[in-house]
């Protein structure tokens, strides 16, 4: 047979453009856009494709309308990778979801896209240990959790890599003795300020020979007071009382030589609750 004509050949090259067209075009109207309500300041944007599935990374935003993040979601819920950005577009945090809720390692960052915290999550509860680091990168502390509460040996650390601090904690409440060191390894004497991590709280203790004696306060990031209590030549002692940011008493702890005996509430303490995005 003999070649098509050129008109002929032009005719249906044009035809199947038109229906190239009109597919796409198809295609187009038959994908939306939605929104997710707002929560914590944020919502995000959902792109569908003809089935309704949604195409995956979803844009989340404040407010404003600013982009802060991507997430990944499966079967109408997050699940996958997470990112989020500060004010400027740089990563802050990243962490990974399971049907809605976070699930694995949850990593923090500074200004500087430093690393400054690490979590093991498990189902929205910090389960594992969590590790604060310094701005050179040396681990700062480590604190076990168990189903959201701290649960076992917590230690922080100097710059140089030298232990400071060792503690313990039982169900969220203190447990065990304290013992302060110096950068150089030998036990502290006299008044030391610890500062909490990413600008959380602080607190001073006068100790001898690394162990902490006399009243406590402990304050918020904010200036208002967390919990107060005293130490005991290293141990908690006698009565601790918890207060919410309004000043309200929350609940009452008694201890005997770093035991706690009782606890006046079954509210959680502060920081106990599920590891949440910044």
């Amino acid at each position: 047979m003999g070649a098509p004509c050129r008109p002929c050949h032009n005719r249906m090259l044009k035809a199947v453009l038109l229906l190239l067209m009109a597919a796409s075009a198809s295609l187009l109207r038959a994908q939306r856009t939605d929104t997710t309500e707002v929560k914590n300041g944020r919502y995000g944007v959902i792109h569908r494709d003809a089935s309704g599935r949604i195409l995956n990374p979803v844009s989340v935003h404040d407010t404003t309308g600013r982009l802060i993040g991507y997430e990944n979601y499966r079967n109408e819920r997050c699940h996958g990778p997470a990112v989020r950005f500060d004010a400027r577009g740089r990563k802050a945090w990243e962490a990974y979801y399971r049907k809605g809720r976070i699930h694995g390692s949850v990593i923090q960052y500074d200004s500087l896209e430093r690393k400054v915290r690490e979590a093991m999550v498990r189902d929205g509860q910090v389960h594992g240990l969590e590790i604060f680091y310094h701005p050179n990168g040396a681990v700062l502390s480590k604190v076990r959790y168990r189903r959201g509460v701290r649960h076992g040996p917590s230690t922080t650390y100097h710059p140089n890599g030298r232990i400071e601090w060792k503690k313990g904690y039982r169900s969220n409440g203190l447990h065990g003795e304290r013992v302060l060191r110096d950068s150089t390894g030998a036990l502290f004497n006299g008044e030391s300020v610890t500062i909490f991590p990413m600008g959380l709280g602080r607190y001073t203790t006068i100790c001898t020979n690394g162990r902490p004696h006399g009243e406590l306060t402990v304050f918020r990031g904010d200036g208002t007071v967390s919990y107060t209590g005293r130490y005991d030549h290293g141990y908690p002692a006698g009565e601790f009382i918890y207060y919410d940011q309004e000043g309200r008493v929350s609940r009452k702890e008694r201890y005997v030589k770093g035991r706690l005996v009782r606890n006046g509430s079954k509210e959680p303490a502060p920081g106990s609750d599920h590891d949440e995005e910044p």
